[in-house]
């Protein structure tokens, strides 16, 4: 279906924009990867503290970011092939239910309230 040049990575059919993509992901890994500060909110503390620099939990957070990466090369992969209605009702699907998890998880924690909002 796709009348554009497309190239092969590892016995895939990626067009321009997957190879795009991937090496905007591979950038952002490598950021991850950096021996920067990282910095959490110690609510206790009521500030933001440094925390020290841990190459196995900077690497399980690069492990845990491949798969959101590779689902979102292949949708764009699949954007430009066409042919993409089941993976599209898959998408349509995790949002609803990421939506609903979100939502329940805010009210539960109470991370809002409609008090707030007025």
């Amino acid at each position: 279906m796709y009348s554009g040049k497309e190239f092969a990575l590892m016995g895939f059919n990626l067009t321009y924009p997957s190879i795009v993509a991937i090496v905007g992901y591979l950038i952002l890994l490598v950021i991850v990867l950096l021996p920067i500060d990282m910095y959490t909110y110690n609510a206790q503390a009521g500030k933001h503290v440094k925390q020290p620099y841990s190459f196995p939990f900077r690497l399980l957070i690069a492990l845990l970011l491949i798969i959101p990466f590779f689902l979102g090369v292949y949708s764009i992969n699949c954007m430009m092939v066409g042919g993409c209605h089941a993976w599209s009702w898959i998408v349509a699907i995790l949002t609803i239910i990421w939506a609903f998890v979100i939502a329940v998880t805010s009210f539960s924690l109470g991370a809002f309230s409609l008090d707030q909002m007025v």
